[in-house]
């Protein structure tokens, strides 16, 4: 006999598996729309970035949505409230800040998986869940968010260099103005 503590954790296992599913559609279109819409100076880069995480969405999804079907049925996975979510989700996004969104999104989704991860071991019955999980949330850490942050990190130095290329050496020396461009971007000037 199942008891209330029991169905109060498969309630909330089914509400956290939908929450990994919606975020693993809406992280998806915004590395995809990413791809397409890369532009400027790291054009090329960002670009391949972009197609390399989004190209892995497909079978996350996918492992995610076949747990939700075998534990909850297939009601777990209606297209009709997947595409309500994704367009509620998504309709303030911009195309101008999508590096930033899928850096901030990339975060919460990694929480949302260790709390999925800490539910899942807590129950009997969903067998390799957390495996799956915690894979999961090794390549979003391990790979997606090192990635975007090493972009993140590197657009600042950009920033930085423009500043300093631009306003910065506008009355200085041509020294000077090598001075500022070498210490924006981390090396030691003498």
């Amino acid at each position: 006999m199942i008891g209330a503590e029991e169905i109060s954790k498969e309630k909330d296992l089914k509400e956290s598996l939908q929450k990994i599913f919606f975020e693993l559609w809406d992280l998806y279109l915004i590395f995809w729309t990413l791809h397409w819409t890369s532009s400027g100076l790291n054009f090329y880069s960002d670009h391949l970035m972009a197609e390399r995480i989004y190209k892995k969405f497909p079978n996350e999804i996918d492992s995610v949505a076949e747990y939700m079907v075998a534990l909850f049925g297939v009601s777990s996975v209606d297209i009709a409230t997947t595409s309500r979510h994704v367009f509620e989700s998504l309709r303030e996004v911009s195309n101008e800040n999508l590096l930033h969104v899928a850096l901030e999104r990339e975060v919460e989704f990694i929480d949302l998986l260790e709390d999925c991860i800490h539910l899942a071991n807590s129950m009997k019955n969903v067998a390799g869940l957390s495996n799956l999980l915690s894979g999961l949330a090794q390549s979003h850490q391990g790979e997606n968010l090192y990635l975007l942050q090493q972009r993140a990190s590197s657009k600042k130095k950009l920033r930085v260099l423009k500043f300093s290329a631009n306003e910065g050496c506008g009355t200085g020396s041509a020294k000077e103005c090598e001075s500022i461009l070498c210490r924006s971007l981390g090396f030691v000037v003498a």
